[in-house]
């Protein structure tokens, strides 16, 4: 249904091994995000922001990565409209915030300033 209404409305969409795949890993996916918030298996990595001019580090951008235990690394466009639908998306965000600023304080300490 959902592939039928990807491309508009009152379409159809002849059921195929494609879809089966797709429904199957969207399920799994579906099932492992509540497995992936209980044993945090999300992860922040940290891309430098530099200043051209000086070439100073002046920030960080969050990227935010599922190290599945089956499928691999997995980027946000993969599972994230998934956690949207399944309304986990609040609870990945919570995580989300308290790790980078968990990981800002780090920062400072470490003299690296306000990132």
């Amino acid at each position: 249904m959902y592939l039928a209404k990807t491309p508009g409305r009152n379409l159809y969409q002849l059921f195929n091994a494609d879809i089966h795949l797709h429904a199957t890993e969207r399920a799994l996916i579906q099932n492992d995000l509540v497995t992936a918030i209980e044993q945090q298996q999300f992860r922040l990595l940290y891309q430098p922001l530099v200043n051209l001019t000086s070439g100073e580090i002046i920030g960080v951008e969050a990227l935010l990565r599922w190290q599945h235990p089956t499928l691999g690394i997995l980027k946000p466009a993969r599972f994230m409209p998934i956690a949207q639908e399944s309304r986990l998306i609040d609870q990945i965000g919570q995580w989300v915030i308290h790790t980078a600023c968990r990981q800002s304080a780090e920062f400072r300490r470490l003299g690296l300033g306000d990132l």
